[in-house]
């Protein structure tokens, strides 16, 4: 549909534009916008599957509605701002909150095994796309509606290219920022400075921190954390942790106080 929208554009073929659009108001399959938002709280065809695809499909859906906005046709407000519903779902589970999630079966789960109809996955959770500029800046600045959850995102940095995929456009934050100001004020997130430092002590409790990174874990005992850290496609080897609230830690940014041995270290 990216592709059929993007062709049409710069060929001036109508036809191809106008079939696309219907595809995506009417379509059969899951590129349709209420066959993949398929729930009023924003849950996806594919939040059941992994978290990766979810990015991937909410930056293709809102990569189509930019082009289709050029040139005057408003997908962003399709099916009660369904980009909009999509995004801020995902974004907020990714973030470390819990989201309400109803079983949904699609024929797509006869075809593939790593679907659970009756849960949401935490799959490749909080592995996040550069995709939030794009959208977070049509519906704030262009329509003044929030997106708590997707801002929370956007906290994390500029957007650059994709540590991980290159399916979507990427640099958001160059090609999409519309905020008057320089920078988004952040100010407003009230992060605790001091959560997750040294008065927190790590006896039987992570006290809100979790694994970012996936397939990491996080324990605590004896006034430490350990984080087992994964080893990536460069060699190097991971392990990322984020507080509930939305604060993140690097790794690489990380004091240690030693290592146990290379595939586990101890804050």
């Amino acid at each position: 549909m990216k592709a059929l929208v993007a062709i049409s554009i710069f060929t001036d073929d109508y036809d191809m534009f106008n079939h696309a659009i219907n595809y995506f108001y009417y379509g059969y399959g899951n590129g349709s916008i209420d066959n993949y938002v398929v729930f009023p709280s924003g849950q996806l065809q594919e939040s059941n599957r992994d978290q990766s695809h979810c990015f991937l499909a909410l930056g293709n859906l809102a990569e189509i509605a930019e082009m289709a906005y050029k040139q005057g046709v408003n997908l962003y407000s399709a099916s009660d701002n369904a980009i909009l519903r999509g995004y801020e779902y995902t974004a907020k589970y990714n973030i470390g909150e819990e989201v309400a999630y109803s079983p949904h079966f699609d024929y797509c789960l006869v075809n593939w095994s790593d679907y659970d109809p009756d849960h949401i996955s935490s799959k490749l959770r909080s592995l996040f796309r550069p995709v939030f500029e794009i959208v977070y800046n049509h519906y704030k600045y262009r329509r003044n509606i929030d997106m708590p959850y997707v801002f929370q995102v956007l906290a994390r940095g500029p957007e650059g290219n994709s540590q991980y995929y290159y399916d979507n456009v990427c640099y958001g934050s160059f090609l999409f920022y519309l905020n008057s100001a320089d920078d988004y004020d952040f100010s407003q997130l009230h992060y605790d400075p001091d959560a997750g430092l040294v008065n927190d002590i790590f006896t039987e409790s992570t006290l809100g921190w979790v694994a970012n990174t996936s397939g990491s874990q996080l324990s605590a005992a004896d006034g430490k954390m350990k984080v087992t850290l994964v080893q990536q496609s460069n060699g190097t080897r991971r392990g990322d942790i984020i507080k509930r609230d939305g604060i993140v830690l690097d790794r690489k940014k990380l004091s240690y106080t030693g290592y146990k041995d290379q595939e586990t270290s101890k804050l």
